[in-house]
């Protein structure tokens, strides 16, 4: 059997009702968001009223509960605050000692002859250097920090931390004889160098005086 065509009236007929059916869901649609914008508005109406009505005073119960509320709160706390100790009755810390910000830097000359008073500078201060003070038959060697002159105080980078007294360092200044040459070399250096250079030259002298004794006829 052969299968039966639809027609154009069944093509119309299919189409009509697939129209109805969308015009149904599309009204439905319509309604559920009509009805939730709705319920939206009113609630969003119903809090601006309430809002306002607070503002303006109309809900005079909420205020006066809240301020029961806070002059309770306020009441129960009082106690608690003059039970708490106040700062006057708390023990104070004793007061450390201030260190002290001037100190004192003398000149210990160890036999040497100048005016060399004491200073009194502040913490951190870096000293001026001060003349070289004289000593007979020595030779001013700078400023120590000790009395052994084992550590010299430098002028441009150590600072006054402490009260300081520097110690003049002092170097024999005897004078070398003037009538020997200065050479550097040892004494018995040039006394082995001399004996070797006369052994040499005698024993070029005896070789030529026995060449000269055997060509004599």
């Amino acid at each position: 059997m052969s299968e039966r065509k639809p027609s154009p009236l069944d093509d119309a007929e299919h189409q009509l009702a697939w129209s109805r059916r969308y015009l149904k869901r599309e009204k439905f649609r319509h309604r559920v968001c009509t009805a939730l914008i709705t319920l939206a508005v009113l609630v969003l109406s119903g809090g601006v009223c309430a809002g306002a009505l607070a503002a303006a005073g109309v809900l005079p119960r909420a205020s006066v509960s809240q301020s029961s509320s806070e002059s309770d709160a306020k009441t129960a706390a009082q106690p608690a605050l003059s039970d708490a100790p106040q700062p006057s009755s708390l023990p104070q810390p004793p007061s450390l000692p201030q260190p002290p910000n001037e100190f004192t830097v003398s000149f210990d000359l160890r036999g040497g002859s100048g005016e060399y008073p004491a200073e009194t500078v502040l913490f951190g201060t870096l000293l001026t250097p001060p003349q070289d003070p004289v000593r007979e038959g020595y030779r001013f060697a700078g400023w120590y920090q000790d009395a052994a002159c084992t550590a010299e105080w430098e002028f441009a980078i150590d600072s006054v931390q402490a009260d300081l007294t520097l110690f003049a360092k002092w170097v024999d200044d005897a004078p070398y004889d003037s009538t020997l040459p200065q050479t550097g070399i040892e004494t018995h250096a040039v006394f082995w160098s001399c004996a070797f250079a006369g052994a040499l030259a005698l024993f070029f002298a005896a070789a030529a005086l026995l060449l000269r004794s055997r060509r004599a006829p």
